[in-house]
This record gives C-alpha cells, sequence and structure tokens, in this order.
C-alpha cells in the first residue's frame, strides 16, 4: 500500500473511533439521511478527495456503498450532519 492509502486507513479508523454507531450499531447515511449499519458503512468525503481533503475528519461522513457510488466526486450538502449524528445518537433515535 502507498502512502496516501496508509495516511487514509488511519484516517477512517480514527474518524470511526471518535464517531461510533448508535447501541444497535447504525449511523445515519450523510446523502440520504437513512439508516446504514456499520457492517455496510462506508466513509465518504462530502468534498472530494483533493490534497488535505483526503484526511481532514470533518470532511468525512458516513454513507450507505451505493448511495456513495452514486454521489461519486459531486459535492453534495450532507443529510445529516455530525451534530445532529451526535445528538440523535446521545438521544438513541
Amino acid at each position: 500500500m502507498g502512502k496516501r492509502t496508509n495516511e487514509w486507513l488511519k484516517v477512517r479508523r480514527e474518524w470511526v473511533r471518535e464517531n461510533p454507531p448508535d447501541h444497535q450499531g447504525y449511523y445515519l447515511c450523510g446523502i440520504c439521511g437513512l439508516p446504514v449499519h456499520f457492517s455496510d458503512m462506508e466513509v465518504d468525503h462530502v468534498v472530494g478527495r483533493l490534497g488535505r481533503n483526503l484526511v481532514d475528519k470533518e470532511n468525512l461522513q458516513p454513507t450507505h456503498m451505493l448511495c456513495n457510488r452514486r454521489k461519486g466526486s459531486k459535492k453534495l450538502k450532507p443529510k445529516v450532519s455530525l451534530t445532529e449524528y451526535a445528538l440523535r445518537r446521545t438521544l438513541d433515535l
């Protein structure tokens, strides 16, 4: 693996550790807003992977694999902000 790949995997692991799923193992997809189980979740770049965006944890969101593939490199406003996600996780919604 290349240096950038290793760096991305490290950032992804840190993001998952800092943003754990709810008590049932679900996140909210940042693209469609529906629940996505941890085992099916991908970490998406809100703004495409350019330069420092690759390792900026504020630029990441959980998504369904299909939502992420459909989005591609387009920039879409996240349906679920990290703040809303944290609140929902705290309230167990």
